[in-house]
């Protein structure tokens, strides 16, 4: 029996020192199971574990390996409603309620009937409805005034025409204040020719064709004198804003210089009159100067004659 024991027990020894002779055939290990081979059974390593992936609104946690799942669904994402669409879940895409609707304003003469909210637009804007021209503040320097057609319903300025002032005159008197007279005759003056004499352009508020020219009781509210075609002074002596006429004086004989500035005078007074014109009225002035009666254009009076002191002088009035 001993004898039997030791022969098993040899057997046995034999067995483990020569080892299992299979050729395995490993299955992957998975999240449960480690490394198994398919034919002894034969495992090696550890299982992988789950790789767990998190609870959305559409599933629980789910093994992105093996797809086993946990737990309960995540909460949706809700949007909130919009004017035309309701709230959203930005994760599944599943909505719930009715959208807000628009909360539309009421279409102007600019703007078409548009939402508040999101500013979706819809239909046309109404248009302007133009209204009778206005005539805006005149510029008496430039002798223009714009012409201005304003929506009656909004009271937008829809179209604007700038147009020439044809007189400056109104009422007896010439319609712009001294300093902007004076503004006006200086820009116009580059019109004369090139000189070195000196003009004097009294303003006047007085019966200019009468006591001036008869006894030389002058009311002088402003003097303006230029040389060399330039203001090289301008005062007021009144606060009136407007005046009736001028008395102008020449310190040369030059009978070309004068009607060149002359040309200046007669553009300042009357913007109605293109260069050409002006220069037509100035010439026909001169030549009634044999006479002491006025040219009259456009309602404006001139006399151009010899002053006291032996040089010439204009005369601007209006007519009566």
């Amino acid at each position: 029996m001993k004898r039997v024991s030791i022969v098993l027990l040899g057997i046995l020894l034999c067995v483990l020192l020569a080892g299992c002779k299979c050729e395995h055939e490993w299955a992957e290990a998975t999240c449960t199971e480690p490394k198994t081979c398919t034919k002894c059974k034969e495992t090696e390593g550890e299982p992988l574990g789950h790789n767990w992936k998190a609870a959305t609104c559409e599933e629980p946690e789910t093994c992105t390996r093996c797809g086993e799942q946990q737990g309960e669904l995540a909460d949706h994402k809700w949007k909130e409603a919009t004017c035309e669409e309701p709230e959203t879940c930005t994760v599944c895409g599943k909505t719930q309620g009715t959208a807000k609707g628009h909360t539309w304003k009421a279409a102007t003469c600019t703007v078409p009937k548009t939402c508040s909210v999101c500013g979706k637009t819809e239909g046309e804007a109404l248009g302007h409805t133009p209204g009778e021209v206005e005539m805006g503040e005149p510029d008496y320097v430039l002798a223009t005034v714009w012409l201005n057609t304003k929506c009656t319903v909004c009271g937008e300025i829809e179209d604007r025409e700038l147009k020439g002032l044809k007189y400056l005159y109104e009422d007896g008197k010439f319609i712009p204040s001294i300093d902007e007279f004076t503004e006006r005759l200086g820009k116009l003056y580059p019109y004369v020719k090139d000189c070195d004499y000196t003009t004097q352009v009294v303003v006047t508020d007085d019966d200019v064709l009468g006591s001036i020219i008869a006894d030389g009781n002058r009311d002088r509210i402003g003097t303006i004198l230029f040389f060399n075609n330039k203001i090289i002074d301008a005062s007021s002596r009144s606060r009136r804003s407007t005046f009736s006429g001028l008395l102008c004086e020449f310190s040369t004989e030059n009978m070309d210089e004068i009607v060149s500035a002359i040309l200046g005078i007669i553009m300042a007074v009357d913007p109605s009159l293109e260069e050409s014109d002006a220069a037509d009225v100035a010439r026909k002035m001169v030549i009634s100067m044999v006479s002491s009666d006025p040219y009259y254009e456009d309602g404006i009076g001139y006399v151009f004659g010899n002053a006291d002191g032996g040089n010439y002088r204009l005369v601007v009035s209006l007519e009566n």
